[in-house]
């Protein structure tokens, strides 16, 4: 996993390794990253995150398709109603995690994305494939100044 330093501030504060350790996933996230992945034409999706998704023809190319199909709001598959940054953050992680270890068995790289922003209490995590020539997001995540990333780069030519 690489982090820029916004990241690295808030895994710190929040204890996110610690609390990853202790804290079970919330159940909605769970079943969503125990769900099948499909490769599909238009790309490589989470199959419950198709059903109503953007249209393929959206995007100029499959990777920018796969990573607004595959972009979940982690503050909408919690169990609370009023989860805390720290809360939303490790389930973020553990939901990260999940995928970048299932994706890292799939043939083909992948990168994982996660985005937090403590003012909105927000944390997204989105993933697509990796391709030649279809770039999309940061390569390095200290690239953004505004919101804290961190990114996962697994399966053939993943870091």
């Amino acid at each position: 996993m690489k982090t820029n330093e916004l990241m690295d501030v808030h895994l710190a504060t929040c204890r996110v390794a610690h609390a990853a350790k202790t804290t079970a996933p919330a159940r909605a996230l769970l079943e969503l990253s125990s769900a099948p992945i499909v490769d599909t034409e238009a790309g490589v999706v989470l199959e419950p995150l198709r059903v109503g998704s953007v249209a393929p023809h959206d995007y100029p190319d499959r990777t920018g398709f796969e990573a607004a199909t595959n972009k979940i709001h982690v503050e909408d598959y919690v169990d609370e109603s009023s989860p805390s940054f720290a809360d939303l953050l490790t389930q973020g992680f553990l939901y990260a995690e999940r995928l970048a270890q299932r994706l890292g068995a799939l043939p083909g790289a992948f990168r994982v994305l996660m985005t937090a922003d403590e003012e909105m209490l927000a944390v997204t995590v989105r993933f697509h494939r990796v391709r030649a020539g279809e770039p999309w997001g940061y390569d390095d995540p200290s690239q953004s100044t505004e919101e804290s990333v961190a990114i996962w780069d697994v399966g053939a030519g993943g870091a």
